[in-house]
């Protein structure tokens, strides 16, 4: 993890994290609040500059005993008849998803409605629903019960980059240096 790695090398400097949506994490960098927030890239205020990081697809979480998880792509479409997990519809992630099927006759069923995507990975391990979320999202434990499975028909994708003040703007000493560490734990 890049954080891990980061203390290791300065284990003296302290981190603090502000778990945010899209817009308060904005916020945080427009007041000096944070020196810099990982985000979506829906920037639409001029005084942020992004840096894309990573393009990820949205995948399915379901349970390996779901019967979808015998898959190896699963359709939009199919998701249809199953009780949805997912972010409120207000968070990026969902207003991104709602945004690429609006065309389609299909509504997907968003049951339960969550603040973290790490809440909606709970409910799904409960057997509670599925839900479509970024790669990244994903747990990587192998001995998890759950599965990851890549939504296709339409593929979405969101792009996760850095956000900082543009212009002037002073980087905090070491954030390049974190940056660095950020950058090799990503995938290509």
């Amino acid at each position: 993890m890049a954080i891990g790695k980061f203390n290791e090398l300065y284990p003296n400097i302290k981190v603090r994290i502000l778990e945010q949506g899209t817009n308060n994490c904005m916020e945080s960098v427009l007041c000096n609040e944070s020196d810099f927030g990982i985000n979506m890239n829906n920037v639409t205020n001029s005084s942020i500059d992004f840096t894309p990081l990573v393009n990820e697809p949205f995948v399915l979480a379901c349970r390996r005993d779901h019967p979808l998880a015998k898959k190896q792509l699963v359709e939009w479409q199919e998701l249809v008849g199953y009780k949805m997990i997912g972010v409120r519809s207000s968070s990026g992630n969902r207003l991104l998803i709602e945004q690429q099927l609006a065309d389609k006759p299909w509504k997907l069923d968003w049951f339960y409605e969550v603040r973290h995507l790490s809440t909606s990975l709970g409910l799904v391990e409960a057997g509670l629903g599925i839900s479509a979320l970024p790669g990244l999202a994903m747990p990587h434990a192998p001995y998890s019960s759950i599965i990851g499975i890549p939504l296709v028909e339409p593929v979405i994708r969101r792009t996760l980059g850095i956000i900082q003040m543009s212009y002037g703007q002073r980087m905090a000493a070491k954030m390049p240096c974190f940056l660095r560490q950020l950058n090799a734990f990503l995938p290509c």
